[in-house]
């Protein structure tokens, strides 16, 4: 997908000058790099090193899977109650406290969080990008505005979800895929609410290239 600076700037919320300043080198503040990556769909550092020839092949071990919080305003609240800042005022969105299950698993059945999600980005050698994400789903958490227009290979790895797309709510069993193409509005959201002794539906969402 290709994007004009202002179709760019718009998709991530930041200024068109800040576009501009990032095509030309001059960097941006960490907040900046992360909206822009989400948008693009792309790994931080890919902005800024664009033609470095990626792997042969890359292995998302579960041992280095790095949990993000789905929704922002979740997250800088979470940062905000625990005192999380760093010195510049900054947030991640993958803060160490919810990188041990017991916690993403406490924030999602108390409410406090709609899910979580792992990226399955790699830039491999050629130009080739495999785009997608593990997501742990906790209440109904949109898509977001960056997959709108996506070919999307959904997954459903644990649990049962309802995935509403469009007009149509299609329900997914465990070990169930569905393609679809992502529509302005779609969500996904568990088909039972997440009590104290029960797991998470796991689904995989991979961009699938037409």
């Amino acid at each position: 997908m290709r994007w004009s600076q202002s179709q760019l700037a718009q998709e991530a919320q930041v200024g068109r000058q800040t576009i501009v300043r990032v095509e030309k080198g001059l960097g941006c503040t960490a907040v900046v790099e992360r909206k822009l990556a989400k948008a693009l769909m792309l790994n931080p550092q890919w902005i800024w090193n664009p033609h470095v020839e990626g792997p042969e092949y890359r292995i998302h071990a579960l041992s280095d899977a790095q949990w993000l919080f789905c929704d922002e305003q979740e997250c800088e609240q979470y940062i905000e109650h625990r005192r999380l800042w760093d010195k510049d005022k900054e947030y991640r969105p993958d803060p160490e406290e919810i990188q041990v299950e017991s916690e993403r698993l406490r924030l999602g059945r108390n409410g406090l969080a709609r899910g979580f999600f792992r990226t399955l980005t790699s830039r491999l050698r050629g130009e080739r990008v495999v785009s997608g994400s593990i997501v742990e789903l906790y209440a109904s958490t949109p898509f977001g505005q960056s997959r709108v227009g996506v070919l999307a290979h959904i997954h459903c790895l644990r649990g049962e979800i309802e995935v509403r797309n469009g007009a149509e709510k299609i329900l997914l069993m465990c070990g169930d895929v569905l393609h679809c193409v992502i529509k302005p509005g779609d969500l996904f959201s568990p088909i039972h609410p997440i009590g104290q002794h029960h797991q998470p539906p796991l689904c995989e969402v991979m961009k699938v290239a037409y």
